[in-house]
C-alpha cells in the first residue's frame, strides 16, 4: 500500500476513535448541560447537543432538510477528498495529513448525526465571562487544523511556485 494511503488510514481511524471515544463518555457520563471546570475561567466540559453544522449554523432549518443535508454533504465530501488524494504526490505529507485530518472529523460527526440525530459537543472554551466560544469537540478540532494545514500547503506551493519562477 501506498505510503500516502497508510498515513491517510492511520489519521482518519485515529481521529474517529478518538472522536467517539471522547463523545461517548460525555453521552453517557454526563447530563445536558452539565459541566466539569478543567481550567477554571478558561474551559470547560459541557455536554451539548448541535443539530446544526459549526456554531449551529442550519439548526433552525426545517429537520427534514437538516437530516438530508447533513447525512449526504460529508458522503460528497469524503468522495471529494479521496478524489483530491488521489491526485495529489505520496510526498506531499502536509496535504495527505489535511486530507486526512478533515476525513476522520467529518467522519465523525457524520457518524453521530446517524447514530443520535445530533453532534455530541462539550469542549467548552470561554474566557471568564467576556467570551465564550462555541462547544465544539474531537471532530470539529480535526477538520479546523486539517483546513490549516491545506492553507499552509497552499501557500508553501504558492512560495515555492514564485521561487522557482525567478531567474538568477
Amino acid at each position: 500500500m501506498c505510503k500516502k494511503y497508510f498515513i491517510f488510514i492511520f489519521v482518519v481511524i485515529l481521529t474517529f476513535v478518538l472522536d467517539q471515544g471522547t463523545k461517548y463518555i460525555v453521552h453517557t457520563q454526563f447530563e445536558l448541560g452539565e459541566s466539569v471546570v478543567i481550567i477554571n475561567d478558561i474551559l470547560n466540559i459541557t455536554y451539548a447537543k448541535n443539530y446544526g453544522a459549526a456554531f449551529g449554523i442550519l439548526s433552525n432549518s426545517p429537520e427534514t432538510f437538516r437530516k438530508i443535508f447533513f447525512l449526504l454533504f460529508p458522503l460528497g465530501a469524503l468522495a471529494f477528498i479521496l478524489i483530491m488524494l488521489r491526485k495529489i504526490s505520496a510526498q506531499d505529507k502536509l496535504q495527505v495529513l489535511a486530507l486526512s485530518a478533515i476525513a476522520g472529523g467529518a467522519l465523525g460527526n457524520w457518524a453521530g448525526r446517524l447514530k443520535h440525530g445530533f453532534v455530541v459537543d462539550f469542549i467548552d472554551f470561554h474566557f471568564k465571562r467576556y467570551f465564550t466560544y462555541p462547544a465544539f469537540n474531537i471532530s470539529d478540532c480535526a477538520i479546523v487544523i486539517g483546513a490549516l494545514l491545506m492553507v499552509l500547503a497552499i501557500i508553501r506551493d504558492k512560495n515555492h511556485k514564485n521561487i522557482k519562477g525567478v531567474k538568477s
